[in-house]
Protein backbone atom coordinates (compact mmCIF):
# COMPACT_ATOMS: atom_id res chain seq x y z
CA UNK A 1 0.00 0.00 0.00
CA UNK A 2 0.98 3.47 -0.66
CA UNK A 3 1.27 5.80 1.51
CA UNK A 4 -1.67 7.93 2.64
CA UNK A 5 -1.48 11.54 2.60
CA UNK A 6 -3.10 14.01 4.52
CA UNK A 7 -4.89 15.23 1.27
CA UNK A 8 -6.24 11.50 0.72
CA UNK A 9 -7.74 11.95 4.08
CA UNK A 10 -11.62 12.93 3.45
CA UNK A 11 -11.43 10.26 0.46
CA UNK A 12 -10.37 7.21 2.82
CA UNK A 13 -12.90 8.96 5.71
CA UNK A 14 -15.62 8.72 3.55
CA UNK A 15 -14.52 5.25 2.04
CA UNK A 16 -14.17 3.83 5.52
CA UNK A 17 -18.19 4.95 6.34
CA UNK A 18 -18.87 2.18 3.72
CA UNK A 19 -18.13 -0.02 6.79
CA UNK A 20 -20.96 0.85 8.57
CA UNK A 21 -23.03 -1.61 6.84
CA UNK A 22 -20.81 -4.32 7.90
CA UNK A 23 -22.59 -6.33 11.06
CA UNK A 24 -19.74 -7.15 12.30
CA UNK A 25 -18.23 -5.62 15.75
CA UNK A 26 -14.27 -5.57 14.85
CA UNK A 27 -14.92 -3.99 11.97
CA UNK A 28 -17.27 -1.28 13.05
CA UNK A 29 -15.42 -0.58 15.85
CA UNK A 30 -11.53 -0.29 13.68
CA UNK A 31 -13.73 1.89 11.14
CA UNK A 32 -15.00 4.04 13.79
CA UNK A 33 -12.18 4.47 15.95
CA UNK A 34 -10.10 5.29 12.45
CA UNK A 35 -12.47 7.89 11.35
CA UNK A 36 -12.89 9.26 14.25
CA UNK A 37 -8.87 9.82 13.96
CA UNK A 38 -9.10 11.22 10.70
CA UNK A 39 -11.75 13.88 11.35
CA UNK A 40 -9.74 15.21 13.87
CA UNK A 41 -6.88 15.48 12.20
CA UNK A 42 -8.82 17.15 9.39
CA UNK A 43 -10.24 19.95 11.78
CA UNK A 44 -6.57 20.15 12.69
CA UNK A 45 -5.20 20.90 9.19
CA UNK A 46 -8.36 23.04 8.48
CA UNK A 47 -7.12 25.13 11.78
CA UNK A 48 -3.77 25.92 10.24
CA UNK A 49 -5.59 28.03 7.10
CA UNK A 50 -7.78 30.08 9.86
CA UNK A 51 -6.89 33.39 9.46
CA UNK A 52 -5.00 35.27 11.95
CA UNK A 53 -6.44 38.31 13.80
CA UNK A 54 -3.93 40.23 12.17
CA UNK A 55 -5.64 39.77 9.40
CA UNK A 56 -8.71 40.22 9.89
CA UNK A 57 -7.83 43.37 11.28
CA UNK A 58 -6.37 44.25 7.71
CA UNK A 59 -9.55 42.96 5.71
CA UNK A 60 -11.66 44.82 8.35
CA UNK A 61 -9.51 48.05 7.63
CA UNK A 62 -9.72 46.90 3.57
CA UNK A 63 -13.48 46.98 4.04
CA UNK A 64 -13.91 50.02 5.77
CA UNK A 65 -11.92 52.64 3.14
CA UNK A 66 -13.20 50.46 0.34
CA UNK A 67 -16.91 51.55 0.67
CA UNK A 68 -15.49 55.55 0.43
CA UNK A 69 -14.37 54.77 -2.72
CA UNK A 70 -17.54 52.24 -4.40
CA UNK A 71 -20.82 52.70 -5.05
CA UNK A 72 -23.19 51.26 -3.08
CA UNK A 73 -26.70 49.87 -3.87
CA UNK A 74 -29.86 51.27 -1.65
CA UNK A 75 -29.87 49.28 0.61
CA UNK A 76 -26.10 49.71 1.49
CA UNK A 77 -24.07 47.03 -0.15
CA UNK A 78 -21.12 47.28 -2.50
CA UNK A 79 -22.88 47.81 -6.57
CA UNK A 80 -20.45 44.84 -8.61
CA UNK A 81 -20.61 45.14 -12.52
CA UNK A 82 -19.31 42.92 -15.01
CA UNK A 83 -15.84 43.65 -16.68
CA UNK A 84 -14.69 41.10 -19.49
CA UNK A 85 -11.51 40.03 -19.56
CA UNK A 86 -9.08 39.75 -22.52
CA UNK A 87 -10.10 35.97 -22.84
CA UNK A 88 -13.39 36.91 -23.37
CA UNK A 89 -14.34 35.84 -19.56
CA UNK A 90 -16.53 38.13 -17.78
CA UNK A 91 -15.73 38.52 -13.63
CA UNK A 92 -17.74 40.52 -10.77
CA UNK A 93 -15.82 43.17 -9.70
CA UNK A 94 -16.68 46.40 -7.64
CA UNK A 95 -17.93 49.16 -8.97
CA UNK A 96 -15.36 51.85 -8.33
CA UNK A 97 -16.11 55.68 -8.27
CA UNK A 98 -12.27 56.50 -7.98
CA UNK A 99 -10.31 52.67 -8.92
CA UNK A 100 -6.68 54.91 -8.72
CA UNK A 101 -7.56 56.71 -5.08
CA UNK A 102 -8.49 53.30 -4.24
CA UNK A 103 -5.38 51.76 -5.05
CA UNK A 104 -3.43 54.40 -3.58
CA UNK A 105 -5.04 53.96 -0.17
CA UNK A 106 -5.56 49.56 -0.92
CA UNK A 107 -1.17 49.89 -1.40
CA UNK A 108 -0.62 51.84 1.71
CA UNK A 109 -3.22 49.81 3.78
CA UNK A 110 -0.71 46.61 2.57
CA UNK A 111 2.09 48.40 3.62
CA UNK A 112 0.80 49.78 7.16
CA UNK A 113 -0.30 45.55 7.46
CA UNK A 114 2.67 43.90 5.43
CA UNK A 115 3.53 42.02 8.61
CA UNK A 116 -0.12 40.32 9.20
CA UNK A 117 -0.04 39.70 5.25
CA UNK A 118 3.43 37.69 5.22
CA UNK A 119 1.98 35.74 8.22
CA UNK A 120 -0.85 34.53 6.22
CA UNK A 121 0.44 33.91 3.23
CA UNK A 122 3.48 31.79 5.55
CA UNK A 123 0.23 30.26 7.00
CA UNK A 124 -1.64 29.51 4.31
CA UNK A 125 1.96 28.00 2.63
CA UNK A 126 1.93 25.60 5.78
CA UNK A 127 -1.31 24.33 5.61
CA UNK A 128 -0.41 23.32 1.77
CA UNK A 129 2.35 21.74 2.60
CA UNK A 130 1.17 20.42 5.56
CA UNK A 131 -1.74 18.30 3.25
CA UNK A 132 1.27 16.89 1.38
CA UNK A 133 2.84 15.14 4.11
CA UNK A 134 1.94 11.41 4.75
CA UNK A 135 -0.44 11.35 7.42
CA UNK A 136 1.01 10.53 10.91
CA UNK A 137 -2.95 9.00 11.49
CA UNK A 138 -2.58 5.31 13.04
CA UNK A 139 -5.11 3.38 11.62
CA UNK A 140 -6.90 1.10 13.86
CA UNK A 141 -6.24 -2.24 11.86
CA UNK A 142 -7.96 -5.69 11.53
CA UNK A 143 -6.50 -9.04 11.40
CA UNK A 144 -7.32 -11.35 8.34
CA UNK A 145 -9.09 -13.75 10.81
CA UNK A 146 -11.36 -10.92 11.05
CA UNK A 147 -11.63 -10.14 7.63
CA UNK A 148 -12.00 -13.40 6.39
CA UNK A 149 -15.46 -14.87 5.35
CA UNK A 150 -17.07 -11.44 5.73
CA UNK A 151 -19.73 -10.44 3.33
CA UNK A 152 -18.89 -7.70 1.85
CA UNK A 153 -20.46 -5.62 -1.37
CA UNK A 154 -18.19 -4.18 -3.66
CA UNK A 155 -17.59 -0.46 -2.25
CA UNK A 156 -16.98 -2.57 1.36
CA UNK A 157 -14.18 -4.61 0.17
CA UNK A 158 -12.61 -1.56 -1.21
CA UNK A 159 -12.97 0.36 2.09
CA UNK A 160 -12.01 -2.57 4.02
CA UNK A 161 -8.76 -2.24 2.79
CA UNK A 162 -7.41 0.32 4.52
CA UNK A 163 -7.93 -1.82 7.61
CA UNK A 164 -6.25 -4.96 6.47
CA UNK A 165 -2.73 -5.06 8.77
CA UNK A 166 -1.05 -5.92 5.75
CA UNK A 167 -2.77 -5.60 2.43
CA UNK A 168 -1.54 -8.24 -0.07
CA UNK A 169 -4.22 -7.74 -2.22
CA UNK A 170 -4.43 -10.02 -5.47
CA UNK A 171 -6.43 -8.88 -8.48
CA UNK A 172 -8.24 -11.77 -8.57
CA UNK A 173 -9.52 -10.96 -5.37
CA UNK A 174 -11.66 -8.17 -6.69
CA UNK A 175 -15.42 -8.28 -7.23
CA UNK A 176 -16.52 -8.13 -10.86
CA UNK A 177 -19.53 -5.88 -10.03
CA UNK A 178 -16.55 -3.43 -8.17
CA UNK A 179 -17.38 0.16 -9.42
CA UNK A 180 -15.16 2.29 -11.73
CA UNK A 181 -13.47 5.20 -9.10
CA UNK A 182 -13.61 1.57 -6.76
CA UNK A 183 -11.18 -0.23 -8.95
CA UNK A 184 -9.21 3.76 -9.43
CA UNK A 185 -9.07 3.62 -5.65
CA UNK A 186 -7.38 0.29 -5.32
CA UNK A 187 -5.17 1.03 -8.00
CA UNK A 188 -3.94 4.23 -6.69
CA UNK A 189 -3.55 3.21 -2.92
CA UNK A 190 -2.68 -0.69 -3.09
CA UNK A 191 -0.71 -0.76 -6.55
CA UNK A 192 -3.12 -3.00 -8.52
Amino acid sequence: MREIKNSDLSKVKDLLARLGEVKNVKVAYASAKTINRIEAELKTLEGMKEKTEEYKAFEKAVEEKRKKFINLKPNGEPRMVTKTLNNGQGIQVYDFTDLEGWTKVYEKLEAEHSEAIKGMDNKLLNASEARELPTSIEFHYLEEKDIKGLDLTASQFTAIQFLRKEPKLKLEEVPGDISQGDMMVLIEFFEL
